[in-house]
């Protein structure tokens, strides 16, 4: 016996959907993301599970944000220090932090647990951000320091400015 409505049913079929950028895919569509990922899935669209919907990749904004977070501090901290030692003229002993040291206390200032899971994950890539950033220096001796003077006072400001003119003027002065 055939029927037009079994042969329309038995003519819809699903195409297999590719696996989507930084996933992997398992059977009975299983979806597992890298490690700066997590897996999306539209509840909305699929009235909460009731109808399947394709899962997605998508950037994990909660470690985005603690590294954003991790590295924002990072950087203050270190121009802080540059600015408030001898005007930015300090040497790189005097300003710069051990990295070790830069570790402890934006984690203590972040209130961050070492023994996290994630604690030497998100410190490996704020490192990796933070090495090409153009106002550090990392030095032989493992110091990291900055040459911005965006945290410098007001003091130290008029200071460096009444030096630059007395420098750039210093032969009529004389």
């Amino acid at each position: 016996f055939k029927s037009p409505i079994i042969d329309t049913i038995n003519s819809w079929h699903l195409e297999c959907v590719p696996c989507p950028y930084m996933g992997q895919c398992y059977p009975n569509s299983k979806l597992a993301c890298t490690s700066d990922y997590k897996v999306s899935s539209p509840l909305l669209w699929s009235i909460f599970g009731l109808i399947p919907t394709f899962n997605e990749c998508i950037i994990d904004s909660d470690k985005l944000r603690i590294m954003k977070k991790i590295i924002d501090l990072t950087l203050d901290v270190l121009a802080f220090r540059n600015a408030n030692v001898k005007c930015g003229q300090g040497s790189d002993n005097e300003v710069g932090l051990q990295w070790n040291q830069i570790v402890e206390f934006v984690s203590d200032k972040l209130d961050l647990n070492p023994n996290d899971e994630l604690f030497a994950y998100y410190w490996s890539k704020a490192h990796a951000s933070i090495v090409g950033k153009p106002q550090l220096v990392f030095t032989n001796a493992g110091i990291v320091r900055s040459h911005s003077n965006s945290r410098m006072s007001w003091k130290c400001q008029i200071q460096t400015s009444l030096l630059n003119i007395v420098y750039r003027f210093r032969y009529y002065l004389v």
